[in-house]
């Protein structure tokens, strides 16, 4: 993977945005990086969260004993099983369980990347938070993330390298995806061929937090072994393209959810007229 970094960073490609403040709140997120739609790496803000001290693997082991599955392959293994096997060395572990045993207090979510269902009256079932842990070289494939919402993810151990495409091309990825697949991508950068799939980048560290806006196809290549903590959320700033999604898609899963958003934009109205009486 060097030999990758070193020509990534010999041939120019264009980083994503990068935020170096050392604090971070809604009205400054939300106008640089929120409505805007713009992929950010935010460097200092959030290194003081406590679970990048915290989540060792031998405490994540530990409150973790739980057995997961693996995609395609029919098994499920503890953390510990999947750090000892070598025949799982494309895939993560990934869990939810984080989010409703104890480690769920070790860690809480700003204002800025609260999702709206998180503080609903009855929250729906589908809970779209995750921990993962990769091997190094495992990947996440070229993908947009689920109902157009928009993600973060926190890098608790490791470095990641990210690919993300820009909106434009979205089209033309969505008609011929697996010429976009993560070893064309990486094949692409190492060997000079189509200038179309040169994608923005950046390496994610320790403490480090990449927020992916609604729409935005990416992927993730773990440079070493990583731990991270990711949700994807609705809010004002994607609640239009997510209610889009929904009234498309409409089933029984969605329909709590679209309450949500009805609800949630109630909320932002009345708060909204509260203030201009205020105001006035």
């Amino acid at each position: 993977m060097q030999q990758l970094i070193d020509k990534i960073t010999r041939n120019n490609l264009t980083p994503i945005s990068e935020d170096f403040s050392y604090s971070m709140d809604e009205k400054y997120f939300n106008e640089q990086y929120g409505y805007q739609k713009i992929p950010v790496v935010i460097r200092n803000a959030y290194q003081h969260w406590k679970i990048k001290e915290k989540w060792t693997l031998p405490y994540l082991i530990l409150k973790l004993p739980g057995k997961e599955s693996f995609d395609s392959y029919d098994k499920k293994l503890s953390l510990e099983e999947y750090l000892k096997n070598d025949f799982i060395n494309k895939l993560y572990y990934k869990t939810q369980c984080h989010s409703s045993n104890e480690l769920s207090d070790d860690y809480d979510i700003p204002d800025e990347l609260r999702c709206w269902y998180k503080n609903y009256r009855k929250p729906p079932k589908l809970f779209l938070s995750w921990l993962y842990v990769g091997k190094q070289n495992t990947f996440s494939d070229l993908h947009q993330d689920l109902w157009d919402t928009s993600a973060w993810n926190y890098l608790i151990k490791g470095r990641k390298l990210w690919f993300f495409f820009p909106k434009s091309l979205n089209s033309i990825i969505k008609a011929d995806i697996d010429s976009y697949k993560i070893q064309n991508i990486i094949d692409n950068i190492l060997n000079n061929k189509d200038p179309k799939l040169q994608p923005l980048y950046c390496i994610q560290n320790e403490g480090d937090l990449v927020y992916t806006p609604s729409g935005y196809y990416h992927a993730v290549v773990n440079l070493d072994l990583t731990i991270s903590l990711t949700e994807n959320f609705i809010n004002k700033t994607n609640y239009d393209v997510v209610y889009d999604n929904f009234k498309k898609n409409f089933d029984s899963s969605t329909k709590s959810l679209l309450e949500i958003i009805e609800y949630h934009l109630k909320l932002e109205k009345n708060g909204k007229a509260s203030q201009d009486r205020k105001n006035n």
